[in-house]
């Protein structure tokens, strides 16, 4: 399934779910131009829910490190939640949970951005 996502407000926090598999950054280039567009608006604070991806590999996990460096250079933050199986042992693999803010569901991230 090719990638896509959707997005949703929540006053200052946007959640932002992404569906299919993460192949190429090429595919993510409207999503960085839309996150440069609320971090210009004074939004800095993301959420990333995995719970519809297929597969992913390092070019999204580059992604989801853009995002987190955009938000975190307008003294922002994401976190990353719903994380399937699969992803998370790429993750691991990677020693990026070390970087990300990573909750079990969407209801802990948010409430973790409004801290």
């Amino acid at each position: 399934m090719k990638f896509s996502y959707k997005t949703e407000e929540l006053k200052n926090i946007v959640v932002i779910h992404f569906a299919g598999s993460i192949l190429d950054k090429s595919e993510a280039a409207d999503l960085l131009t839309l996150i440069d567009e609320y971090l210009e608006k004074g939004t800095n604070k993301f959420v990333v829910n995995l719970s519809q991806i297929d597969y992913i590999n390092s070019s999204g996990l580059g992604i989801l490190i853009n995002i987190l460096t955009m938000s975190r250079n307008k003294y922002g933050e994401l976190v990353v939640c719903e994380i399937p199986e699969k992803v998370t042992k790429l993750i691991v693999t990677s020693k990026l949970q070390n970087i990300f803010q990573i909750t079990e569901n969407q209801s802990l991230a948010i409430e973790k951005l409004k801290k």
